[in-house]
């Protein structure tokens, strides 16, 4: 049986046990919920695709093989069952520049910077970019989210922190990394081809 941290108390709940945590009848004691479950009494399943302690953390295998305790697991078959962008042993490995998709087996044809890791190049046919995104977004009507490890205007922006302190528009979060400046707005309507860039 996996063993509980104890969890601190609330008031106005039963037996002042906060959301995400039960009352152990044994200790007397409110404990955190097991890996999967939170809310109150501990009655709530992760939705997919999280799974884990207090539901921090998400699957990138379908939902059928999205465990909510441990995450993916596999029939022998386990590359099928990885989404686009991902392979490997529990999907956790994800596809390397120029390569995407399922398996990884498509190709980008676009810099490094405009290409998903699930879904391929950002930009249009045309090979534009629009430049009046926020920071951290890219592409027509600003639907491109830079990938990891870039941030900031046209993803120009390298994080040197882990991929979850790693924000799309600023960089690396918690003081891993000063941001030098800040990024503002560009509120024109012109385009940068990006053999350019």
């Amino acid at each position: 049986m996996p063993s509980y941290t104890t969890a601190i108390r609330c008031e106005g709940f039963y037996k002042g046990c906060c959301p995400g945590s039960l009352w152990n009848t044994e200790t007397q004691q409110c404990e955190s919920c097991m890996p999967g479950y939170n809310g109150v009494n501990c009655t709530s399943l992760c939705p997919y695709p999280q799974y884990g302690v207090d539901c921090q953390r998400s699957c990138n295998c379908s939902k059928d093989l999205c465990n909510v305790s441990t995450g993916c697991i596999y029939p022998t078959t386990a590359s099928e069952r990885c989404s686009p962008g991902y392979f490997g042993k529990n999907c956790r490995a994800k596809c390397v520049y120029p390569y995407f998709g399922k398996d990884c087996r498509e190709r980008c044809d676009c810099g490094k910077n405009f290409c998903d890791v699930s879904t391929g190049c950002f930009a249009d046919t045309t090979d534009r970019v629009q430049a009046d995104c926020s920071p951290g977004y890219f592409g027509m009507n600003c639907r491109g989210k830079c990938s990891y490890p870039y941030y900031g205007e046209e993803c120009q922006g390298q994080c040197d922190c882990d991929e979850e302190r790693c924000d799309t528009s600023i960089g690396c979060k918690n003081g891993t990394k000063e941001i030098e400046h800040q990024q503002a707005i560009v509120h024109s309507q012109h385009f940068i081809n990006i053999n350019n860039v």
